[in-house]
């Protein structure tokens, strides 16, 4: 709480003495959110730029998922599909927009497309890491006593996996909501990135 206080405390004397001319200082983006919030489309900016968010976000975690415990399962499978991975993983989510726009039938599908790639590899890279980091010991603990694939998926292999799943699902929904933003800047008609830069 302190760190918030004093960020927005220097944010404000930035602009008092005049190094932020240009942008607002909190107090002024306070005396301005009634008026901001009451426009005719503000709510609807939110919930336009929410469904897109979860909707994308929700295919990264399914699909994250699908691909992510075969692979981190299968030494074979690891080592065939894992260079090919890590060569798209570096590329920025919205430097993929020249192509969705062409791919995709409209801006919607294409907004949509880019939060998803915002949310897919930092769910998968965690779930990957989740199943690397199980000691190795309790898989062959639990083989030794005749555990079976199923066995050894719900008991050791997802509660191992977890801790590291759900941190990649709090980095990705934090992603998704800024690759969503930029999108809607570059080509959407709505959505909280189009009002703001309809603003700007």
């Amino acid at each position: 709480m302190l760190g918030i206080l004093i960020f927005f405390g220097i944010w404000q004397l930035a602009r008092s003495i005049g190094l932020l001319a240009v942008l607002p200082g909190p107090i002024e983006v306070i005396e301005g959110a009634p008026a901001m919030m009451s426009q005719a489309n503000y709510l609807l900016s939110w919930s336009n730029s929410a469904k897109r968010v979860f909707l994308g976000f929700a295919i990264a975690v399914v699909l994250a998922i699908a691909i992510g415990v075969p692979i981190g399962m299968s030494r074979k499978l690891k080592e065939f599909s894992f260079p090919v991975l890590e060569i798209i993983r570096p590329i920025p989510p919205l430097a993929w927009l020249p192509i969705s726009i062409l791919f995709w039938p409209s801006s919607e599908l294409t907004m949509v497309f880019l939060t998803f790639l915002g949310a897919f590899f930092p769910i998968l890279i965690n779930i990957l890491a989740g199943i690397d980091s199980i000691d190795i010991r309790y898989i062959q603990a639990a083989l030794s006593l005749g555990a079976g694939k199923n066995t050894l998926f719900w008991k050791i292999l997802v509660p191992g996996a977890l801790p590291s799943l759900f941190t990649g699902l709090t980095i990705a929904i934090a992603i998704t909501w800024e690759v969503v933003i930029a999108a809607e800047m570059a080509s959407g008609d709505n959505g909280l990135g189009y009002m703001t830069w309809q603003s700007y």
